[in-house]
């Protein structure tokens, strides 16, 4: 081999080999997320209302990127047969996600109200999602669902959040109540991105959920009396003082929360309407 194809060979080679490096290092979506930043939109969120379009406008025109929907699954689930859904609701699911391609914007499907669970204690469940078969059953049916009504939308555009801050329950728990979700979410679309909020009203990251690629969604709540400063679902939080920084004298937690305002049962029931909740 002549001296110039000896280097041009190897140069190749170097570039290749820089490549496969680049590709074994580059992290999946799941283990580095971006640094989306939005909203949570309320239209699922214990009623039945259509997303609307100007949300999302005014969204991508103010520089954001992402929309949490937290949903109460109530809403598309019939009353007396809970794997039963009702199309003509999911349809407006289907509209959001769609917004979302159309302004750019992020779509993070959250069950607020889960089947046996939500941090919501208006709602009163007949069964618990940790503990029990049928809600863990009817959990995965709903994520199976969704993840084969949206299979193959760019993991960058939809993410699946399983369930809203679960509380008063310990690591190994919560992986067994939602092992059968993830991986009834996984046979049906294998590159979905689905987060999961940590222990402990969101607050706490589970190491446990690493080998099942699922991306985690903590919160800052801490402290408080900023993130929630005047929040009507925490006791007290009308005394708070206005907030400053730093804050003086602050607590490490919150007032006792209280339970959202809704008169509805857990079981699942037709799509009603409800008072409209203010957004956050």
């Amino acid at each position: 081999m002549k001296r110039r194809e000896f280097l041009a060979a190897t140069a190749a080679a170097a570039v290749f080999r820089r490549g496969l490096l680049a590709q074994e290092s580059e992290p999946e979506l799941w283990q580095k997320l971006p640094r989306w930043r939005g909203f949570n939109l309320l239209e699922k969120f214990y009623r039945n209302e259509r997303f609307r379009e100007t949300d999302f406008q005014w969204i991508h025109d103010w520089g954001f990127d992402f929309v949490r929907l937290p949903m109460d699954y109530q809403q598309w689930t019939d009353a007396a047969d809970p794997y039963k859904l009702l199309d003509e609701v999911l349809e407006h699911v289907d509209e959001a996600v769609e917004l979302g391609r159309k302004h750019g914007v992020h779509v993070s499907l959250n069950l607020h109200n889960a089947p046996g669970y939500t941090v919501n204690r208006a709602v009163k469940h007949r069964s618990s999602l940790w503990h029990d078969e049928e809600p863990q059953r009817q959990f995965a049916f709903q994520w199976r669902q969704f993840a084969g009504r949206y299979r193959g939308i760019p993991a960058a555009r939809l993410s699946f959040n399983l369930v809203n801050e679960p509380a008063h329950i310990e690591e190994d728990t919560y992986l067994g109540a939602v092992r059968g979700a993830v991986e009834a979410i996984r046979k049906e679309d294998p590159e979905r991105l689905i987060l999961s909020d940590g222990l402990n009203w969101g607050r706490d990251p589970m190491p446990g959920l690493k080998p099942w690629r699922v991306a985690q969604s903590t919160r800052g709540y801490e402290p408080g009396e900023i993130s929630h400063y005047r929040a009507s679902w925490v006791d007290g939080a009308d005394r708070y003082p206005t907030p400053q920084w730093p804050v003086p004298g602050c607590r490490s937690g919150f007032g006792r929360l209280r339970a959202a305002p809704t008169s509805r049962s857990s079981l699942p029931r037709t799509p009603t309407s409800a008072s409209r909740a203010s957004r956050t």
